[in-house]
């Protein structure tokens, strides 16, 4: 067989099976496709050419194993399934045509080699790729024969040995022994790896790998001229762009424009924003679309990218928007294929968990630039995935920007440590004017405080209280005693409404929050709006949780700096309540709150010293003192024995040695909570719920269809802790969005008011129990 007779196979065999056009792909048609996607990569100037050459080539042979007469008969016939007794992966004989004489050097040799050999995962063998390539077997040996006029003469079986060295490191959980020497080549072979994935899957869904960034800094030099022909950039916003070519660490206060600083430090180049909550991920994203980018081209140029993607497209997309182009914008985002994604930490940083195809992950953020905000709000289990995606991008290439108003000096120390020299720190937290007066409470939160301040206030022009509790029961409570009050402008935000009950009431708190706006309400909240949501309210009665979200909830209020701070306008209560543990009885303050450790999500000696700092405090509170606060109280060295710090070393230990393969993508996130749809909720739309359900089970039904029905239950999901739906006498029954996806109904106290409250039993079983008591 000649060249010319192999490359009439290429043209002829399938690489994939028809579509639903009917329409199959050729070999020669997909790595056409393949090609294309590198072709943009280098197009963007997003790898070197030395990088290109390499890629190119493993593009062009990745597929050629399947020109074996078995995987073309599967693909004819989808009813017939692999057998390892007869037919060898299609990876594993691509990997016979990469030629060890085609490469100037025997490193890149062997990154195109594991790249092509690994690009897809062993479902059938428990031994290595390289290990069976280097050993014989008839089947490899029967398609060397059959194709020996286009193979070369021979298997490589050194560099086979070297790849599988590596493997063999990865499964002993050795692989902090790989030689220094060793180390450049190992990375080589994973970004190799990730770069053929990228133009891999892109190809396979005809949707490009990247889109190219031409627009954000010329969109930022735009808004500037909006704000006046005087208007120039601050000092943070002036730093950040001038140290764009490196990675920093800033803090700067709410407020102080730290996401067009961060857009700034990105320039033209492909970026990524990290915020911890989807609420605030969403105000992010509209607030860039709308008023940085005009809501021009938005799926080709931002992507917002948590766990419920999807449904927030489709429930903001315009009348005159195509499903498919819907679909196809949130497989772009998940693909980070567009030039600005906005994100979850889970989302970019479960790449060090080391999954099957993390390498396409990684090798993406080798050319983009991370920005991190909202550092101090992660737990220091999520606080070590950071930290050890941050050292791997940046050994990798990429740029890191932690922008925050508040960084923990545990956090910076480690941060500092994995970020080495390449990194510019500064702080301009004394740029801003104190916005803050204090008062503290040296007890619980109530609301009889609240009350009698609201009394006094309210025939002022404006006054808008936030009341920020740490736990769900507590606000409730407040809540509901409250309104017994007669208040009647009082709402509740806090995570348990369903997703539509809680997107009104995000839109609500925005509106009363906007800066210009005068307003009478109370607004009882939980950390769901500690975050970068953009309100400004006049006065904060809160609970002390840690100084770090007590800054950030003070960033609530009086949040542009532009209202009197004569009086108080934040209120903080120092003791903790509504732990099923406390014991008030307890003299010692670590022996107290050290049970209440799990239900309050603190620990106690970062309470303890929160506690000693905020105590000091009486008055107007600069940003310059908080910071004081922070760093003295709370410095690296009063953490270090913390109960926070075991978990922090014990979770990077543990990510750092994990093995290939060894852990699902989805680990990283919370399995803690379970969603469920309200009983009342399920009554009350009871016609709507089983016209989904014949939708979801008729086989009639189209995507559109399917695809909108259960977008519709997503409305009426609430996410709670799993616990509550432990008893099987609390749920009615289970509603089924596919055969394995199942939503309990749950029999419980809900309402739009306050929420989810609690399970309760059905109404026929609580009047049989108390009737027989």
């Amino acid at each position: 067989m000649d060249n010319n007779d192999f490359q009439n196979l290429l043209d002829t065999y399938w690489a994939k099976s028809p579509d639903t056009n009917g329409v199959a792909e050729t070999i020669s048609e997909h790595t056409e496709c393949v090609l294309k996607e590198a072709d943009l990569l280098v197009q963007l100037g997003y790898i070197s050419d030395d990088l290109s050459n390499l890629l190119h080539y493993a593009c062009e042979k990745h597929d050629y194993g399947k020109v074996n007469e078995h995987m073309q008969t599967r693909l004819h016939n989808k009813s017939i399934h692999f057998d390892p007794d007869s037919e060898v992966q299609h990876n594993l004989l691509s990997a016979l045509f990469i030629d060890d004489h085609d490469f100037g050097n025997s490193e890149d040799f062997i990154s195109v080699l594991y790249a092509v050999l690994y690009h897809h995962d062993n479902h059938y063998d428990n031994s290595s790729f390289a290990y069976i390539l280097s050993h014989s077997n008839q089947l490899i040996d029967a398609f060397h024969e059959k194709y020996k006029d286009v193979l070369p003469n021979s298997i490589n079986r050194k560099a086979l040995t070297i790849i599988n060295k590596f493997i063999q490191l990865q499964e002993d959980n050795t692989m902090q022994s790989i030689p220094i020497d060793k180390v450049n080549l190992y990375n080589k072979m994973t970004l190799m790896k990730g770069l053929l994935h990228k133009c891999d899957y892109s190809a396979s869904a005809h949707l490009p790998c990247e889109y190219k960034n031409d627009f954000l800094t010329g969109s930022l030099n735009d808004l500037l001229h909006t704000w006046g022909q005087s208007a120039s950039w601050n000092e943070l916003q002036i730093f950040m762009k001038e140290n764009s070519d490196k990675n920093v660490i800033v803090t700067a206060p709410t407020g102080s424009g730290k996401t067009e600083a961060g857009l700034l430090w990105s320039g033209n180049n492909k970026c990524i924003f990290v915020l911890p909550l989807k609420t605030a991920l969403n105000a992010m994203y509209e607030r860039i679309g709308k008023t940085i980018l005009h809501n021009d081209n938005l799926d080709s140029r931002l992507a917002l990218l948590h766990s419920d993607t999807q449904t927030y497209y489709l429930t903001n997309k315009d009348d005159n928007t195509d499903i498919d182009n819907v679909l196809t914008y949130v497989t772009a985002s998940k693909q980070l294929s567009l030039p600005i994604t906005i994100s979850t930490l889970d989302q970019i940083f479960d790449f060090v968990l080391k999954y099957y195809g993390y390498e396409l992950k990684l090798s993406t953020y080798s050319y983009s630039k991370i920005i991190i905000d909202e550092i101090q709000m992660y737990s220091p289990d999520l606080l070590a995935y950071l930290v050890l995606g941050v050292k791997k991008i940046i050994e990798f290439g990429g740029k890191v920007a932690v922008l925050t108003a508040t960084l923990p000096p545990y956090a910076r120390k480690k941060l500092e440590e994995v970020m080495g020299e390449d990194v510019v720190c500064n702080s301009f937290i004394d740029t801003v004017k104190p916005r803050h007066n204090v008062k503290v409470i040296d007890s619980t939160l109530n609301a009889d405080d609240v009350l009698r301040f609201w009394e006094q206030k309210r025939v002022a022009e404006s006054c808008k209280i936030l009341v920020i509790c740490n736990r769900i029961k507590t606000a409730q409570r407040l809540y509901t005693k409250l309104s017994s009050a007669g208040i009647a402008n009082i709402h509740l935000l806090h995570s348990r409404f369903t997703h539509q009950d809680r997107s009104k009431k995000e839109v609500e708190i925005l509106q009363t929050g906007k800066t210009a706006t005068n307003a009478h309400e109370i607004w009882i909240a939980t950390s769901v709006v500690e975050a970068s949501l953009d309100i400004d309210f006049d006065y904060l009665f809160t609970e002390l949780l840690d100084l770090f979200s007590l800054f950030q909830r003070f960033g609530r209020v009086n949040r542009k700096g532009l209202k009197s701070i004569d009086e108080t306008n934040c209120f903080v209560y120092t003791q903790l309540q509504d732990s099923d543990y406390m014991n008030p009885k307890e003299k010692d303050l670590l022996v107290r709150f050290q049970s209440a450790i799990n239900d309050q999500s603190i620990d106690p000696v970062i309470y303890h010293y929160s506690k000693k700092a905020i105590e000091t405090v009486s008055g107007i509170l600069s940003e310059q003192e908080k910071n004081n606060l922070i760093e003295y109280y709370l410095s690296y060295e009063n953490i270090i024995d913390s109960r926070y710090d075991a978990k922090y070393c014990r979770m990077y230990e543990y990510l750092n040695t994990l093995l290939l393969n060894e852990k699902d993508k989805d680990t990283i996130r919370d399995i803690r909570n379970i969603d469920i749809i309200p009983y009342s909720i399920y009554e009350t739309h009871k016609y709507e719920f089983e016209q989904i359900e014949h939708i979801i089970k008729s086989s009639n039904s189209s995507l559109e269809e399917r695809i909108n029905a259960i977008n519709s239950i997503q409305n009426y999901i609430v996410s709670i802790p799993s616990y509550f739906s432990k008893k099987e006498e609390y749920i009615e029954r289970k509603f089924y969005i596919n055969r394995y996806t199942a939503i309990p109904i749950l029999h419980c106290d809900y309402s739009y008011s306050m929420g989810f409250v609690d399970v309760k039993l059905p109404e026929k079983d609580a009047y049989a129990c108390s009737h027989f008591i």
